[in-house]
C-alpha cells in the first residue's frame, strides 16, 4: 500500500490563510484541501511566524528548506564532493 505525497502550494496556502481569517476549524480546512489534518498543524506550526500564518512567508521558508537540502549533501560530504567534481572535469554527465 503505497502513499502518494505532495506539497503545499502557494494557492492552497493561501487558501488555508483566507479560511483562517474565517474562523474556520483546522479539521474542515484539511478536508476542503484534501489533506489529513496533521499536514495542516505541521505547516501551521513550521510556516507560522510571530504574526501569525502568512502564505507568503510560508512558500518562502518551504522553499528555502527544500533549497536547503538538496545543497547540503555535497557540502557536508568532502570526499563526495571531490569525487563529483572529479567526474564532471573528465566529461560525466551530472546526472
Amino acid at each position: 500500500m503505497s502513499k502518494c505525497y505532495a506539497h503545499i502550494t502557494s494557492q492552497q496556502r493561501l487558501k488555508i490563510h483566507q479560511l483562517l481569517i474565517q474562523g474556520c476549524a483546522i479539521q474542515e480546512i484539511a478536508q476542503k484541501l484534501g489533506y489529513h489534518r496533521a499536514t495542516l498543524y505541521r505547516e501551521l506550526a513550521r510556516n507560522s511566524c510571530q504574526y501569525g500564518y502568512r502564505p507568503d512567508w510560508a512558500s518562502q521558508q518551504a522553499l528555502s528548506r527544500r533549497h536547503y537540502c538538496r545543497a547540503s549533501k555535497l557540502h557536508k560530504n568532502q570526499p563526495l564532493n571531490q569525487f563529483v567534481i572529479e567526474k564532471l572535469q573528465i566529461g560525466w554527465p551530472p546526472e
